[in-house]
């Protein structure tokens, strides 16, 4: 009875030894459809263990009735067979059981502890030989001894069997209550000694070439918190997740391919921080100090290792987002570029993709800043470089206006933003646009008591403190429109601001003038509340209060042929006037 029960252990040792010899030799030779191969190795799968029955059962079969030799080597195969066995359970027992658990944790937190000469702490630890691990209390410090990763719980979940195949499927990243602490105070980062560690050799690209790769497909993240104090630059950066679920269709970071289905992040943070740093000016990177900002460098910024990502959806529910500057003074009430903070932030983007250094997707969007101006709904297509921001088929609906259909934003860097005024150069094409003087206070604050509803049609390109407009259409007030080309020098301070300004056809009445400009009504000399309307056909040329005007304007009282310079009064002072005009009565 034992010599049949030793040769038939024999026949299945031989038999899986065969099955696992085939299994091996097609995990090498296997073509790019997969689909096939992955429905072998699918231990879920009935596929698999039909395979593995058949094979052994020919074995025994085939090996039934063979001779005396065949049957002493049978024999010895059951014993080894056996032996292995009993070897193999006893390892798996030990290695799932707390104790054997515990023991394995120890000697890799101990090993890389001492590796490293930083901690490395794991509270508990529970995982299968083939396929997961499960970790709690996960603690990395520093070399300094300051924690640079802690994280409550880590979850992987690795693809079946991937001993015999060489991608490696990540089917599951779960990560929860996690901290990470990155910072410096000169060039060298607090994990420069992790990388440092576990960076291969330059030389040794053979290793690299032939090792594993890394698919993702899904992602979990629960209360994560990313902290980066860089006192070096003088940036600090803070990122935080309520949530954050990511469903992949492949993440090959060997190939730098990212291709991602659905993106979805509830309550996300995002703030940063601008402060003079420890670095000094002679080792800055060097920018583009002047105006211009199209600066012709070619070489990737954002993207230096050239991945491929595409996107199809990512969905931000509740998020918020502060960019501040290090500032002697109190932030303004209004709109302040050195201290931005956009809040209930909910968003969809679509189609999202990445190549080169230019990112472009389909996007709406609501938030609101902390000065009171609210974007309640903003719909475009997104074109996004390390210099350019540009917004095409866009709907932008905030407090009081809507604003369509292009908008382009050039900067030499994004730090400009923080002297948006003066060095962020706009290009706009309006098409049936309405703004309110309201929201452009916030803004620009002078305006704050205009009141005023703009209609407006055209283009416009420029810095705010030097916009030119041209073929521009704007209908304001009950009775006033305009139509023509203007250059505005020295916003957002209206009343220092040079006005060149054509007018192919300018028609107001003197209700809506004094709405624009209040020192019309202290003009002495000159019955300007009798003009019922006013069209005027020529050029406009200086200042609110001294300007030089040229051309013909009809109106109720008769028609002027000008070539006049106006000094309008502040306070009591008296209106000045010189040049030649000629009337002529209706």
């Amino acid at each position: 009875m034992l010599k049949k029960l030793l040769k038939i252990a024999g026949s299945l040792f031989v038999g899986l030894l065969i099955f696992l010899i085939a299994l091996f030799i097609l995990s090498k030779v296997k073509t790019s459809n997969n689909s096939a191969f992955d429905t072998l190795f699918n231990t879920n799968g009935a596929t698999f263990w039909t395979v593995l029955v058949i094979t052994l059962t020919i074995t025994i079969l085939g090996l039934a009735h063979k001779g005396p030799g065949t049957n002493r080597s049978l024999r010895i195969a059951g014993r080894v067979f056996l032996i292995l066995i009993f070897l193999l359970t006893g390892i798996f027992l030990f290695v799932n059981s707390d104790r054997g658990q515990t023991f394995l944790m120890r000697q890799v937190t101990n090993h890389f502890s001492k590796e490293l000469n930083a901690r490395v702490k794991i509270s508990y630890i529970s995982f299968s030989l083939l396929n997961k691990m499960n970790l709690e209390g996960l603690v990395v410090e520093d070399q300094q001894k300051d924690t640079l990763l802690s994280a409550e719980k880590l979850q992987v979940r690795i693809t079946d069997w991937f001993i015999f195949k060489d991608k490696i499927e990540l089917k599951y990243v779960g990560l929860e209550n996690a901290v990470i602490n990155l910072r410096r105070s000169d060039s060298l980062w607090n994990y420069q000694f992790l990388l440092d560690y576990f960076s291969s050799p330059a030389s040794d690209t053979s290793a690299k070439a032939g090792g594993f790769q890394v698919n993702l497909k899904k992602m979990y993240l629960k209360n994560c918190l990313l902290i980066q104090k860089d006192g070096w630059r003088g940036r600090d950066m803070t990122a935080r997740f309520g949530s954050v679920d990511l469903d992949a269709n492949d993440i090959d970071l060997n190939r730098k391919n990212i291709d991602i289905n659905l993106i979805e992040i509830n309550r996300p943070y995002f703030s940063i921080y601008d402060y003079t740093g420890n670095r000094p000016d002679s080792l800055r990177p060097k920018k583009n100090q002047s105006n211009d900002t199209i600066v012709g460098n070619t070489m990737p910024e954002w993207n230096e290792n050239g991945y491929a990502m595409v996107i199809k959806r990512i969905k931000i529910y509740d998020g918020i987002f502060k960019n501040d500057a290090q500032t002697e003074r109190s932030p303004f009430t209004y709109f302040d570029g050195r201290h931005i903070e956009f809040t209930g932030i909910n968003g969809e983007f679509k189609d999202l993709k990445l190549q080169n250094d230019t990112i472009t997707t389909g996007l709406q969007l609501a938030s609101k800043e902390r000065s009171g101006f609210e974007v309640k709904s903003m719909k475009a297509d997104l074109k996004m470089t390390p210099h350019e921001m540009t917004f095409r088929r866009m709907n932008i609906q905030t407090n009081n206006s809507e604003v369509k259909d292009y908008f382009s934003m050039r900067y030499a860097d994004f730090d400009n933003m923080n002297d948006f005024i003066h060095k962020i150069s706009m290009q706009a094409n309006f098409e049936n646009s309405r703004i309110a003087s309201d929201d452009i206070a916030f803004f620009a604050p002078e305006l704050q008591d205009w009141g005023k509803q703009i209609r407006i049609n055209g283009k416009v390109r420029g810095t705010i403190d030097d916009l030119n407009g041209r073929d521009i259409k704007i209908e304001a007030g009950n009775n006033s429109y305009l139509n023509g080309d203007i250059t505005l020098t020295g916003l957002p301070d209206i009343n220092q601001t040079f006005i060149d300004f054509k007018a192919n056809d300018f028609r107001t009445t003197y209700a809506d003038a004094i709405k624009f400009i209040p020192a019309i009504r202290t003009i002495e000399g000159i019955r300007l509340d009798k003009i019922n309307y006013l069209n005027f056909n020529g050029s406009f040329t200086g200042f609110i209060r001294d300007f030089v005007t040229y051309g013909t304007i009809n109106t109720n009282l008769g028609t002027i042929k000008s070539d006049l310079n106006m000094k309008l009064p502040i306070g009591n002072e008296p209106g000045l006037r010189r040049g030649d005009t000629r009337r002529s009565c209706p």
